[in-house]
């Protein structure tokens, strides 16, 4: 029998391999075709990436502070350049893209609905007749 840790990684890890990969090329060909799931994809795939590296945070800080086993070397400098500043691109870039997607998908319901109000003055004003 394994340990949960161990075990939760060996899944972790496959998924990634099976998932996560592939998603994040088919996600980079919808953003260079301008594919209009680009959006959702880069929402899933960026919210992924997020929460490894959020996990990965919060599991080192928990080891660290209440565990008492550090992994890194005790100098500052490794602690902010390769700890912090290392794992914060994985933090700030899918950041930017989830907030990209949600302002796509926000601004695409908006347009809709304005349309469909639009729609429905047009039929009261008898400017568009709706098709039987």
């Amino acid at each position: 029998m394994c340990l949960l840790s161990v075990c939760w990684g060996k899944f972790t890890d496959r998924f990634s391999q099976a998932f996560w990969g592939p998603l994040s090329f088919l996600t980079a060909y919808f953003i260079a075709v301008d594919h209009p799931l680009r959006y959702s994809l880069q929402l899933i795939v960026s919210l992924g990436q997020f929460y490894g590296d959020v996990l990965y945070y919060a599991t080192s800080l928990f080891d660290h502070y209440i565990l008492d086993v550090a992994y890194t070397r005790p100098e500052a400098a490794y602690y902010w350049g390769y700890f912090v500043l290392m794992n914060a691109f994985w933090i700030v870039i899918p950041g930017y893209l989830m907030y990209q997607s949600v302002d796509a998908t926000v601004r695409a319901f908006r347009a809709v609905n304005d349309a469909s109000k639009l729609l429905q003055k047009a039929q009261q004003m008898s400017y568009y007749k709706k098709k039987a």
